[in-house]
């Protein structure tokens, strides 16, 4: 049994694949600067770079993405609704490195992936949100907590002891929902809703017996836009790795939080964001911070997608 299925070359430290990568402005679609009644902009941020094309075939629907800490140069990420229970393995130059299977684990419909830290072990831990719902009809979602791949899978399977589930209801109402992402600062999962003009943050349960359902905290409902602005649909989000940058994907444009020393996430998110650079991508829904926080990616679906990387000035 081969305990490495993918080569480790996807170790690739961000300095060489930035220097590698073909530095290409390029204006698709609608420019969030050309909307009308924008949130205020941040210019914290280079405009877009091409960094390449997912090569993997199977990969048309990406609806999410996360950098890895632990490896350096690799990003996990994970089909749309339709696909088995897998995480894709890649790179910034969108190299297909591998997939893994979640050993006795069902896809409904994955809509987020986020990375956290074992606090018993410093492991990476890996949690994919099946969270969608777009008829607002599930009777329950499912966040699945996976052990570092690269440590556990063995012939590209991650084996169900590597593997735990919670399972829970939101406390009012069936949410559709595809922003799933981590606090490093509390070690706690949030989940963001997708549709409402004013969506809802709510807190996953982390203490849910096996076997049981728990219920998310509803924690805030964010604020209404500014009179003139747009939010739209929320489709991903990410925390920077050291916890103080916040980045919420809409399919119109990038939100972007900053946060100061001692403020909770609900605190910040109660405040009105900034817009980030973004340039707008059909049916777009997968963004993560790299792995150092210098900047994040954007992957749309559909065949041979661009990944797009905004770095920090």
């Amino acid at each position: 049994m081969n305990k490495h299925p993918i080569n480790v070359k996807a170790k690739i430290p961000a300095s060489k694949w930035l220097t590698n990568a073909a530095v290409i402005s390029v204006a698709i679609g609608l420019v969030i600067s050309l909307l009308p009644g924008c949130y205020h902009k941040t210019n914290a941020f280079n405009t877009r770079m091409i960094t390449g094309q997912v090569a993997f075939a199977e990969a048309t629907e990406i609806s999410g993405v996360v950098a890895s800490r632990a490896h350096p140069g690799l990003l996990w990420a994970h089909n749309d609704s339709g696909d088995t229970a897998r995480l894709l393995a890649l790179d910034p130059t969108g190299a297909h490195l591998g997939e893994f299977h979640l050993d006795g684990v069902t896809a409904f419909d994955w809509e987020d992936i986020t990375i956290g830290e074992d606090p018993a072990t410093g492991q990476e831990v890996i949690y994919v949100g099946d969270i969608g719902d777009n008829p607002g009809t599930r009777e329950s979602i499912t966040v699945h907590k996976v052990m570092d791949p690269w440590d556990t899978a063995v012939d590209g399977v991650i084996p169900e002891n590597a593997i735990s589930s919670t399972t829970f209801t939101y406390p009012d109402q069936p949410r559709d929902a595809e922003a799933l992402f981590i606090d490093p600062w509390s070690n706690e999962l949030y989940i963001l809703t997708k549709r409402e003009s004013r969506q809802v943050l709510y807190r996953v349960p982390s203490d849910v017996p096996s076997g049981a359902t728990g219920i998310a905290e509803k924690v805030l409902v964010l604020p209404a836009p500014p009179f003139g602005s747009v939010r739209d649909n929320i489709v991903a989000a990410d925390l920077s790795p050291d916890g103080y940058e916040v980045i919420v994907k809409t399919y119109l444009q990038m939100l972007y939080w900053q946060r100061q020393d001692g403020q909770s996430l609900i605190e910040l998110l109660a405040q009105e964001p900034m817009s980030a650079p973004y340039a707008v991508e059909k049916q777009g829904e997968a963004v993560a911070w790299d792995a150092e926080g210098l900047g994040y990616f954007s992957i749309p679906e559909g065949n041979s997608p661009t990944i797009s990387y905004y770095g920090k000035k």
